[in-house]
């Protein structure tokens, strides 16, 4: 179970960060659609959480099958599904904290990337033990 903690934490991180890189550009370039890229990003997140989220069901549960645990399907649900939740959660904080940054006058830039990682980790644990909790 513990094993998969790296997965999901390094997923969540590696998703917010390349959302919030397409969205600092989008703010920064002056004839950008903030509204198109914020679509674009919510599509994608959704197409990448559901191809990440597969991949990791298969995964998860093959591993689960090698090591005889004793429920490998529900241990392949709970970290499918903590996939899912935490790069659909990547996204919509990479793409919404820059912006209302933003609209605050600070630097999205200095401030998005350090609060953004440390709230998907914290959100990525809740949801990694709160599925697993009521799954398992």
């Amino acid at each position: 179970m513990f094993f998969f903690q790296p997965l999901i934490l390094g997923i969540g991180g590696n998703v917010s960060s390349q959302t919030l890189a397409v969205t600092l550009i989008a703010l920064n370039k002056e004839d950008s659609d903030l509204k198109k890229t914020g679509r674009k990003e919510i599509v994608s997140g959704l197409l990448v959480s559901i191809g990440l989220g597969i991949v990791a069901f298969f995964i998860t549960y093959i591993f689960g099958i090698f090591t005889k645990y004793q429920a490998p399907l529900l241990l392949a649900l709970v970290v499918s599904l903590s996939v899912i939740v935490t790069v659909v959660i990547g996204f919509l904080f990479g793409f919404i904290v820059p912006v209302i940054l933003s609209k605050l006058k600070f630097d999205p830039a200095v401030a998005s990337g350090p609060f953004i990682t440390t709230s998907i980790d914290i959100i990525s644990l809740v949801v990694y033990f709160s599925l697993a909790l009521l799954i398992l």
